[in-house]
């Protein structure tokens, strides 16, 4: 684990940031803008206390961030460490490659990968929340009035107002708050990503070992197929095993692998369905994947846009987006969650900074400008390593499985200065992997202030 951090800078004035949306990338937002020393107040349209299904990839650069949180270390303790990334072909499960997360590699980037239980890692935030002295409003959000510089009104269905100086768009996927920023007319997407979440009791799983011996405990398991893939983490000690189906695109003159529209299914991560109307075509899978995911009594569905929002700022500096509202890092990805708490702790640290209004502007800028580099960055990353493990039948296919294979008989190694990166095929995959694991948002922050903060100082 990484040293108990001494206590954060604060700022020397006050703001009021009004944060719409309690999910994880409101709650964590929120926490960050108030250690740095404002207040906050989250307007979340249910029950924050309300609790949630599935679960959250937490690679090393989110590990990173909860780390230095109070109460995380211990949280850690009981949260489910991945081993590594098993590849298997979807159509037999035969492993067809195995990425060791090496021990030698964590303990360099001071952080590991987790599988943490969705509804815990809410439940540790809003405590966090909390005991910082967040306020807390249940309310749907109608519209958002600017009334002075940096004076703005955040009006709620029932008619009650929130006053603030910042309102934060941390309202998810759908969210209400970018419209202010960007018209839903004016996006620009040409993909799609369909996804599944199916939550299956432990218990039932245990009782058929033949569909149980399909992945191994704390392997991040990964079934690639033709036009979709399909991922899932064991953890023996969890009560539900989460199965994740997803598509990039429906393949063209084939079936849409995940067709909502047949069954009138609307999407949201709210909106539960019971099994029966699953709508998956998984004939091109092993029969045991049907198997296993009859064993489900519930699923969610979610259709994602996938976008590079131009602006993540806007009235004028007084709405910042972040999260899902802010960028489309693929959600049935690993780095989707990290993306906003890396946006959290990117705002807290600039905030914390703050030593007059007229720096205001600056440091939202900043945070917009460092923020969709790496936001952009990892979304093509992410969408490009989906794509590969959803390719068609073809040399494509057969290159990559070949790829995989090299891995499964890799020897062991201390560091990359041991091995030839030139024809080393781990190293080259693990180099990729390595510009999203071991970046520090908060270190950037102060990497980039200690160039440029000056200019805000004087």
């Amino acid at each position: 684990m990484l040293p108990i951090p001494q206590p954060e800078k604060t700022a020397s004035i006050s703001l009021k940031f009004v944060v719409v949306g309690g999910g994880l990338s409101g709650l964590a937002t929120a926490y960050s803008l108030r250690t740095a020393g404002h207040d906050v107040v989250i307007v979340e349209q249910r029950d924050v206390h309300e609790e949630c299904e599935g679960s959250i990839r937490c690679p090393p650069n989110m590990t990173r961030i909860l780390q230095r949180w109070p109460g995380m270390e211990e949280f850690f303790k009981h949260a489910a460490k991945i081993s590594g990334l098993s590849f298997r072909i979807g159509e037999t499960c035969d492993s067809v490659g195995f990425m060791k997360l090496y021990d030698e590699i964590m303990e360099q980037l001071e952080a590991d990968f987790y599988v943490l239980q969705h509804n815990d890692l809410k439940g540790e935030l809003l405590s966090l929340c909390l005991a910082a002295g967040v306020e807390i409003v249940q309310g749907v959000v109608v519209d958002i009035e600017t009334t002075g510089s940096y004076e703005v009104n955040v009006v709620l269905c029932d008619t009650r107002v929130i006053d603030g100086n910042i309102v934060i768009g941390a309202d998810g996927y759908k969210s209400i708050t970018r419209a202010f920023i960007t018209p839903e007319s004016e996006i620009v997407d040409d993909r799609t990503m369909n996804g599944v979440n199916i939550s299956i009791p432990m218990k039932d799983l245990v009782s058929r070992p033949e569909l149980l011996a399909l992945c191994q405990d704390r392997e991040y398991t990964i079934w690639m197929s033709s036009g979709s893939s399909m991922t899932a983490i064991l953890n023996s000690a969890s009560e539900t095993f989460n199965l994740s189906f997803c598509t990039p695109f429906p393949l063209e003159g084939q079936k849409a692998v995940i067709d909502n529209d047949e069954d009138g299914l609307e999407d949201g991560w709210d909106r539960e369905y019971d099994i029966s109307q699953l709508p998956i075509d998984v004939s091109k899978y092993d029969s045991r994947i049907a198997e296993l995911i009859q064993l489900g009594k519930t699923f969610r569905f979610t259709s994602q846009r996938v976008f590079e929002q131009e602006e993540i700022v806007g009235l004028d500096g007084m709405l910042v987006l972040v999260g899902d509202a802010a960028h489309s890092v693929l959600m049935h990805g690993s780095h989707n969650t990290s993306m906003a708490f890396e946006d959290a702790v990117t705002l807290g640290s600039l905030f914390s900074r703050l030593c007059s209004r007229d720096q205001i502007s600056a440091l939202v800028d900043t945070y917009e400008e460092l923020r969709t580099l790496r936001t952009r960055a990892t979304l093509t990353s992410e969408y490009q390593a989906l794509l590969m493990i959803c390719l068609p039948p073809g040399s494509e296919q057969e290159g990559r499985d070949e790829t995989l294979r090299l891995t499964r008989n890799r020897a062991e190694f201390k560091d990359f200065d041991d091995c030839d990166p030139e024809s080393d095929l781990l190293v080259q995959v693990w180099e990729q992997y390595l510009v999203l694991f071991k970046y520090d948002a908060k270190e950037f922050v102060e990497n980039w202030w200690s160039k440029w903060g000056f200019a805000l100082t004087n």
